[in-house]
């Protein structure tokens, strides 16, 4: 995600002018968007939301955009191949591509921006809210405490002045200590999020894990809830673009053909019927690619080679 300088620095590498665009700070804490027009006079931006949105955070929502850069994701995953005749497709692109850490940072960018979504656009938060749900990242949580336990009990145990401990990370850890000082601490970060009354709340707890946590070998396994639910999310995306854009289909279980927005409402009902079980979105996405007669590879090359 690209920060506020960096997105004006792509807007200028682009030909667009940002000089244009300023704010001032008052004493009072007060922000005064100012542009400078085509005859150079200075104007202030009033009543422009979405002028507004850009100045402050360097972003201005687009609801038609819906996520194409997930279905261009998808089908890269699902084009992968190594060659070896071994590594193929969606899973094995999973494990060789991204690496433990990853599954906690996606997942914490995920939490930050349902945050947003929350306060600001509850439509398209009800939807993507589906995938990543407060159990799912406290579930997330307590896989990383069984997998950090797993990882310290095959440790050497070391002695001080009798007393044995461990190290961990280069920090030694009594191991009567373990519990209170490694285990207990995620499981109490878990049950805050999992009882948490906003997404705000879920990701202070989760930013603050995050950055605190002790971090696992890359190869270490990813949580099947992650996994789960990191594929159900890319799967509806991918469908719902597919659906919108590119002028595919979805059939019903009576074998009835859904198209244009009276697909993606079937769609939308999928998020309620499969919650919690991302896997079964994901099939669903694989039949829709075949019955549209997709290929991925294709598609790659005239869609997300830009």
């Amino acid at each position: 995600m690209l920060n506020k300088k960096e997105r004006f620095e792509k807007l200028s590498a682009a030909g667009i002018n940002v000089d244009k665009y300023f704010t001032v700070d008052l004493d009072n804490g007060t922000k005064i968007h100012l542009i400078i027009d085509e005859n150079g006079n200075l104007k202030q931006v009033k009543d422009d939301q979405i002028m507004e949105q850009i100045i402050d955070s360097g972003y201005v929502r687009n609801t038609k955009l819906h996520r194409r850069f997930v279905m261009a994701k998808m089908f890269q995953m699902l084009s992968y191949d190594v060659r070896n005749g071994v590594d193929k497709g969606y899973s094995a692109a999973l494990n060789n591509w991204y690496g433990y850490d990853y599954t906690l940072k996606m997942m914490l960018e995920e939490v930050r921006v349902l945050s947003k979504l929350e306060e600001k656009d509850a439509e398209t938060f009800r939807e993507r809210s589906h995938f990543f749900t407060k159990d799912v990242i406290a579930s997330v949580l307590l896989d990383h405490k069984d997998k950090l336990k797993t990882y310290v009990d095959k440790l050497p145990v070391k002695h001080c002045k009798g007393v044995p401990y461990k190290r961990v990370r280069h920090t030694d850890i009594f191991v009567e200590d373990l519990p209170k000082k490694l285990y207990n601490p995620i499981e109490r970060i878990a049950c805050g999020v999992r009882y948490a009354k906003s997404y705000k709340e879920v990701y202070r707890l989760l930013n603050g894990f995050v950055h605190t946590m002790i971090k696992l070998s890359w190869l270490t396994d990813k949580s099947k809830d992650w996994i789960d639910a990191y594929k159900g999310n890319g799967a509806y995306y991918t469908m719902k673009n597919l659906l919108m854009w590119h002028n595919c289909y979805i059939e019903d279980n009576k074998g009835r053909k859904w198209y244009g927005i009276a697909a993606v409402d079937y769609l939308a009902t999928k998020l309620d019927e499969y919650q919690g079980e991302g896997w079964r979105m994901f099939a669903l996405m694989k039949k829709v690619i075949k019955d549209n007669g997709i290929d991925t590879k294709t598609y790659i090359a005239e869609y997300c080679n830009d």
